[in-house]
This record gives C-alpha cells, structure tokens and sequence, in this order.
C-alpha cells in the first residue's frame, strides 16, 4: 500500500507485491477486491477510486487514503465494556450487512480489517478474501480461509461458508471488546482453533456485571456453533443500533471520544450509566419486580460501586426481601436447619468471605447478599429433588442432617417454562463426577470451631447442604483464590442451588482447570440453565465423549427438549437407559 497524490488529494495505492505478480492465486484475490468494491456503496465501506494494470507495477486499484488506525492498534486490548463495544460494532455490523446484501461474504472480518477515523466513521477494509457465489474459490478444497481467532467453526474445518462466518466473528469482537479478550483465546493458534470447534464460551454476564442479559444473549448467539442459529449481519445490525439507542447517546461523536481515549473510557461513561440503572431500577420497582429492580443495581454498581442512589435501592429491596422472606419461611421450617442457618447469617449481616474478584462489600454489601431471602424457599425444593434423583440412579445417598421434610419436597403451582426450568436443574443436581461422590459420601461433620485454612473450609464444605457450602468456599476462596478445586465446588454447589452467579462461579473454574471434564460439565450445566443451548450442548458433547457417566446424556437430553429436538433428546435418553441410568428409561 502506497500513499500518493490523486487529482481530489492524497490517495492509497494498493498493488501486488512483486513476488506475487505471477502467482494466479493472488491475481485473482486482487481481482475479486476490485470486483467486490466496485458493486458496493455503503459509508462502512471502502469506495473504489480507480483501478488498472501498470506495465511495471502490475495490478493496482486506488483507494480513499483512511485517516486514523485500525481497531487493534487504537484499542490495543483494552476492557471496553458493554457500551464501548457495542458502539464499536454497531457500524461495523452495519457494513456487513450492506456487503451480505450484495451477495459478499467478507471471510475475513477482524480489528485489523477495521478503520476507526478521528470522527467517528468506523470502516471495513480489505476485500481481498470476499466472495460470492458463482466466483472461484481459487482454495483448495478443504482449506481453511480466514484468521484464527475470527474463523467459525465451518470455517477452520473447511467447510462451505456462508454470511454466518462473518456474524460470527462480529460476535468474536464484541466479547472481546467487553472483556479484552477473545472468548476462546488460548497460548497457541491450534489451541484456540480447537477450542472453537469445542464451543462453550461462557456468557458475558458470567464475566462482567455491566453487561445484560440482552447483549449476552445476542453475543451468545453470534457464537453458536451451528451457522443456522446465528442472526443474520442486518438483524445484529439492527439489534446492536437498538441497544446503543437506549444506552449509549452520541453516535459519531461518541465514537470519536471512545476511540480518542479508549484507556478512559468506562471510566467516561460510568457515572451515566449508574444514574440510567437506577431510573430503570426504580421503574422495575414500581411496576412490582423485585428481581429486575436488582439486577439493574446490580449492573450499576458494577458501573460505580459507591453510588449512595444505588445502594439506598438496594437496602430497599432487601428490606422488602427480608419481611418476605421472614413470612414465607417460618423458622424450622422447609428450609431446614442448613437452609436457616445460611439466611439467618445474611439477614443479621454476618461477613462472607467473597472470591478475589468479587465486588468488595464495603462498596456493594447488599447487591452481593440479594439473592438468599427470596431464593431459600427454591432451593430448598431443588435439593429436595436431587436427593430422590441421586438415590435412584446410584449416586450415595445425602447427608441425613439435610434431608428436606415432605413440605419441602412437595412442588408448587409452576408455569410451564418453570416446570421445565425445574426439571432441567433436577438432572443437573445428580449429575457428578466422581471425586465429588466420594465428598458427598463422608458422614456429616460436626460445626466445631471455624477452620483456619483453605482445606479447613472446603472439607467443612463437603458435609454442609448447598447453601451452608457456599459461604464456607467463599472462605476457603479467599484463603487460597486459586485453588481449581474449591472453584469447582462453588461452581457445582451454585448450580444445585440454580444461583444467579453459578455462571460466573462456573466460569472461573473452568479457567482455572479448563481440562477437567467435572468442571466442564458443571460449566455446560451453567451454560444451559441461563438459555445458551447451543454452547451447553458442545460442551456436553465433549464431556460425553470422554466419560462415560449416563447422567451427562440424560443432561444433554433435557438441553435438546428445552431447544425443542425431540429426536436427539429420546437418542440421549436411550443410551443412558442402555448405559444403565433407570430413571432415563421412564
């Protein structure tokens, strides 16, 4: 690429290299770059100026010469969050659509293919690699065409692409503008491929507090391992415009801020989005959702953890949440002497030791505590469950000190969508690898004094129900942050409890021991209890494939009923009937 004088002003030439002049292969990329830029008009895309062959030089085609740098270099890694991101890819979904709507699939969208100018314009570059159909592909058959990192699955197999690659790697980008990292990022090239055929990535709520369930979803989906499942480049476009709309004001301008000083941004926008949380907050409140209320202070405090408005909603709701709870759960009661003891030790306001990089609770104490009053009563009825799942299907029998009365065990009036929730977390309580049954067959122990070390606190954990667990591996997390183990136990009991932050839970232990089957399995249970089916069923796949425990297939099976697959669902289930699971043969 050279810079050089144009009759309207300075101008980018592009011609080939001169040890690719006679390469057929490079001509015709050439070729089809002039092709495609030639059929486009959009402000996303790159406006052909001329083209030729030069008898010395070769093919060349003139280009606007871009002012500014590509996304790579002007973010250089840097956490974006939610609404940098997406004002980032907005535009750029934008361009695609428009090159999707002209029969053109890029085949390589990526930071670097991405020009960020000084007002605002974001631009897609470099069509050497677009093609559509009736052109020759000029691979071989079978060859991978992209760059690891951005490539869909179908893509590093060498399979047949269509526009779902190019959405894919939006989805690529989006996550790792969030969080500053590509969601399968790994040491080497062939690691990250693998990944990527693996699936699972784990939902962005999981791995930032600012982000919704919205735009994880939406992320989510991008990433789904079958291409049919993915949204199309206009509907992302036209998502991502909607969400920016109501979050992120600007436009242009906004950009250009972002892209001045990307270091600073979330920090910008911070003290905006914390006073938008709270209206939402405050409306979800109104209109008698307690739930949504914290959720939105929950993301706003993630935003600025010692907004007074923020935690004065919190303190509200939990207030609210307590006389509730202290109705509907009388002491003794279904929630036995476990399930008593955990809500009893959050209401009085007693220190719960939190993971390293949990919000502290000097900034955020009751966003952090807002989930027992209300969620006691659930889980009571899911371990409940679990205990008559785990004795039919072989696992050892649980504790005696927590086994739930008959009020417990009998289930409420639930919609259908709950019962089917319910049911999915049923399986998911039995399913164990083996070193957790052999915790959860060691007798109960006796509370004696409180442990002093990491060990101390798990082992406790191991004879506690669930929500007597899960302070206890806090404990133990704070003693010893990286400790797999303890990371998994906290990710298993927070499943079985169908806890809001199993999917955070989850996926800090697989970080930490990504080869360990239990932890991806427990991960995929995660994965599947907040709607990522698609991510829940790889993930699944691979543990299946290398255990042979029939609980994972009746798991799986439940996942493919949620999706509506009827067909692979009664596949699981027979084979886990064969395999000897009972219950899969009812």
């Amino acid at each position: 690429m050279f810079r050089a004088e144009g009759p309207a002003g300075p101008v980018a030439v592009k011609i080939l290299a001169p040890d690719a002049e006679l390469d057929p292969a490079a001509r015709a990329r050439f070729g089809r770059e002039v092709r495609a830029l030639a059929a486009l008009a959009h402000p996303g895309l790159v406006p052909l100026l001329d083209h030729g062959v030069d008898d010395e030089l070769g093919p060349y085609l003139v280009l606007p010469l871009l002012a500014g740098a590509n996304l790579r270099a002007a973010i250089a890694g840097r956490r974006l969050g939610p609404e940098g991101a997406v004002l980032l890819a907005a535009p750029l979904a934008d361009a695609v659509a428009a090159l999707h709507a002209a029969g053109f699939v890029h085949r390589d969208v990526k930071p670097e293919n991405a020009i960020g100018g000084p007002d605002g314009r974001i631009t897609l570059i470099d069509l050497g690699l677009a093609w559509r159909e009736g052109m020759t592909r000029h691979t071989e058959s079978g060859a991978a065409v992209g760059t690891i990192g951005y490539m869909a699955p179908e893509q590093i197999e060498g399979r047949a692409v269509g526009a779902a690659v190019d959405v894919w790697a939006l989805g690529v980008m989006l996550h790792e503008w969030v969080v500053g990292t590509r969601p399968f990022h790994r040491g080497r090239p062939a690691e990250e491929a693998a990944a990527a055929l693996v699936g699972g990535a784990p939902l962005l709520t999981a791995l930032d507090r600012r982000v919704d369930d919205e735009l994880a979803t939406l992320v989510a989906r991008c990433l789904a391992a079958e291409p049919a499942a993915r949204p199309t480049a206009r509907a992302l476009a036209d998502a991502l415009a909607t969400w920016a709309a109501a979050r992120t004001p600007g436009g242009d301008a906004e950009r250009a801020a972002l892209l001045a000083a990307p270091a600073g941004y979330a920090a910008r926008v911070a003290p905006a989005q914390a006073r938008r949380l709270a209206a939402v907050a405050r409306a979800a409140l109104a209109a008698g959702q307690p739930f949504a209320a914290l959720a939105a202070c929950d993301r706003g405090l993630a935003h600025v953890g010692d907004d007074p408005e923020l935690l004065a909603l919190v303190a509200e709701i939990e207030a609210t949440s307590a006389a509730t709870a202290t109705a509907t759960i009388p002491a003794g009661g279904a929630g036995g002497p476990g399930a008593g003891t955990a809500a009893a030790s959050v209401a009085s306001g007693a220190p719960v030791a939190e993971p390293p990089d949990a919000p502290s609770p000097a900034r955020a104490p009751a966003a952090r505590r807002r989930r027992w009053p209300w969620l006691a009563a659930g889980g009571v009825g899911v371990i409940a469950v679990a205990v008559a799942v785990r004795a039919a299907d072989g696992p050892p029998p649980a504790p005696p000190a927590v086994a739930p009365s008959r009020e417990a065990a009998r289930e409420p009036e639930l919609d259908p969508a709950q019962r089917e929730g319910l049911a999915l977390a049923r399986d998911f309580v039995g399913l164990i690898g083996q070193a957790m049954e052999l915790e959860a067959a060691r007798p109960p122990r006796e509370r004696g004094p409180q442990p002093t070390t990491a060990r101390g606190w798990l082992e406790r954990a191991a004879g506690e129900p669930p929500a007597d667990a899960v302070p206890s591996l806090r404990r133990a997390l704070a003693l010893n942050p990286s400790w797999p183990a303890a990371h998994r136990e906290l990710c298993r009991r927070l499943v079985e409890l169908d806890d809001d932050e199993a999917d955070a839970a989850c996926a800090r232990a697989l970080a930490l021991a990504p080869d360990d089957l239990a932890t991806v399995g427990y991960h995929a249970l995660a994965l599947a209890r907040a709607g990522a089916h698609e991510q829940a069923l790889a993930a699944l796949g691979h543990v299946i494939a290398r255990d042979g425990d029939p609980r994972w297939r009746l798991a799986r099976a439940r996942v493919h009923e949620r999706r509506g697959d009827a067909a692979a669902a009664a596949a699981d289930r027979r084979d886990a009937c064969a395999l000897g699971l009972t219950s899969a043969c009812r």
